[in-house]
């Protein structure tokens, strides 16, 4: 059977809990970037530019 692929909010948890957050930094993380992906008509964050977001993501998960 094939898997598929991870959805963004499924990697983000992975990369939270990788990191050892706390489950509240974890709920916060996950709200903001549901929060972001509404804003922007559901599109996905990496097609806003050229993996602009993702490096803001890295940069504030320490």
């Amino acid at each position: 059977m094939e898997q598929r692929p991870k959805k963004l909010l499924e990697q983000v948890q992975d990369v939270i809990r990788l990191k050892h957050y706390s489950y509240q930094t974890e709920k916060t993380y996950i709200y903001w970037i549901r929060r972001y992906i509404l804003f922007h008509n559901k599109r996905h964050p990496f097609i806003h530019g050229k993996y602009r977001n993702r490096n803001v993501f890295n940069a504030s998960c320490g």
